[in-house]
This record gives structure tokens, C-alpha cells and sequence, in this order.
């Protein structure tokens, strides 16, 4: 009996590393998809940015309004403002898309790099804003560290673990459709000799009910199986704050609010890339 118990429990076990595995993998493929069409997006709007150039410089031509009644100068007006919104919201898709292809450079490279913690994830909310939109929320960032502080670390680790946390909230913090408000704030703690962050990702939803709290970060454990859920993202977050940044990462949770608190160090050793 006990042979077999310890049988089932290998097999399950390794089961729930080949699920995390592939779960990791379809998320890489699908980071280097979106850095790919972020590159060929950037085609075209350079072409569509010249010739709002062309059209600004041909209506700021003095000669074009010789001879011109009101009417005529009033279109040449229009022209030169429709050029200048043309170039300044192509240049607001393209720091986007920059965006967009170095988060999903780091989600799939794995690179250790030294970066501004406080840019990295303000860009990494802001895009993720767009899809709260879409879902009726609102995500505000703020936080408590001053000057430019860098982090050195795995990026594409971190950005995996606030997206999926994120999307959690959106998923299951309000009954379909509702949607609601999210926070992300970022604090300094520790000491100057052991410095590390915390992020805490907050939501004012419905919250997880007492009896769900335990198991939020276990393997397969989902209340959105009918959705298509694996129960594998929290799980994933879980591995990825521990084993691969060296940090940790806790959940509390009363109905109207939960908050998720992501520790990691300042400096993350590399023993945490053991799991790679």
C-alpha cells in the first residue's frame, strides 16, 4: 500500500512539473510572437509618420496660401493640425510598441539585467492598463522610492509573475462584466545591507473565500475551470517569486479587498536561477 502511495505521489508530482513546464513554454512562444509583431507594426507607421512630415511641410508652404480666401487658409490650418495629431499619436504607438518588444524580450530571453525597478514596472502596468480597459478596471501605480533605483535581476521573471497576478484579478475579482479598481504599489524595505522591494498588486473586489486562501498557490487548484482555467498561473507566480528571484510572495485576502505582496531581493543571487 505504501509503494503505491508513493508511486501516485511521484507520478503527480511530476505531472505537475511537466504542466509547469509547458505552461512556461506556451508563454515564452507566445512573448515572442508579440515582440515579433511589434517589430512589423513598426513598418508601416514609419511610412504613415513620413507622410504626415510630407503633408506638414507642403501645408506650411507660404505660397501655398497666396491667392487663398478664409476658407482656403482655414484648410491649410486643418491640414498643418491633422499632420501634427497624425505624428504625435504615431509616436505614442511606437513608444507602445517599443514597450511592448522589450517586456516580451525579457518574458522570453530569461537575460539577468540591471534596470530601473520604478520604469520597469510603471511600463509594465501602463500596458497592462489597456487591457483593464477592455475589461472595464482601472489600475493606478504609485510608490515610495526615490532617485532612479535599479534592480538587478531577471526582468522577464518579474513581468511574468505581476501579468499573471494582474490577470487574476481581472478574471476572477468581479462577477463578469463588473469590473473595478487595482493598485500596484512598489516599497522600499530592509536594510542597506540586506535591501529588498516589496510590490503589492491589490484589487477591491469580492475577495477569496477563507477556505480558498490555503490552496491559491497549489498546482491545478482553480475556481474558473469552467473559464478554461489550469490552476497553473498561481502557481507558476509562486515557483518563479521563490526559485527564480529569490523572493516570496503571500496573500490576504476579506471580502473588497486582496492584496498579493511580491518580496524580492535587490540583488538576486544566482543560485535563484537554479531552476532554469
Amino acid at each position: 500500500m505504501r509503494g503505491t502511495q508513493e508511486k501516485f505521489y511521484y507520478e503527480m508530482l511530476h505531472r505537475q512539473q511537466t504542466e509547469s513546464r509547458m505552461e512556461l513554454e506556451r508563454q515564452r512562444a507566445l512573448s515572442q510572437m508579440v515582440a515579433g509583431v511589434a517589430h512589423e507594426i513598426n513598418t508601416p507607421l514609419g511610412i504613415v509618420n513620413s507622410g504626415a512630415s510630407l503633408i506638414e511641410e507642403l501645408a506650411a508652404d507660404e505660397s501655398l496660401s497666396v491667392g487663398l480666401d478664409d476658407d482656403g487658409r482655414m484648410l491649410l490650418d486643418d491640414l498643418r493640425e491633422t499632420a501634427r495629431l497624425m505624428q504625435s499619436n504615431i509616436a505614442r504607438a511606437s513608444k507602445l510598441i517599443q514597450r511592448f518588444k522589450t517586456l516580451s524580450f525579457h518574458h522570453a530571453a530569461e537575460v539577468r539585467e540591471t534596470v530601473s525597478l520604478v520604469e520597469y514596472v510603471e511600463e509594465i502596468v501602463e500596458l497592462f492598463a489597456i487591457e483593464a480597459r477592455k475589461n472595464s478596471c482601472t489600475i493606478d501605480f504609485a510608490h515610495e522610492l526615490s532617485g532612479d533605483v535599479a534592480w538587478d535581476g531577471f526582468p522577464g521573471y518579474l513581468s511574468q509573475i505581476l501579468l499573471n497576478l494582474l490577470t487574476n484579478a481581472v478574471r476572477h475579482a468581479w462577477p463578469e462584466g463588473q469590473g473595478g479598481r487595482m493598485e500596484v504599489q512598489l516599497t522600499d524595505a530592509g536594510t542597506e545591507k540586506s535591501r529588498v522591494f516589496r510590490i503589492a498588486v491589490r484589487d477591491f473586489g469580492r475577495g477569496i473565500p477563507e477556505e480558498n486562501r490555503s490552496k491559491i498557490f497549489d498546482p491545478f487548484f482553480t475556481t474558473g475551470r469552467e473559464q478554461g482555467g489550469t490552476g497553473l498561473g498561481l502557481a507558476i507566480v509562486y515557483n518563479l517569486a521563490r526559485d527564480s528571484l529569490g523572493g516570496s510572495i503571500e496573500v490576504k485576502s476579506e471580502p473588497g479587498q486582496t492584496e498579493f505582496v511580491l518580496t524580492i531581493p535587490a540583488l538576486v543571487a544566482e543560485a535563484s536561477t537554479a531552476d532554469k
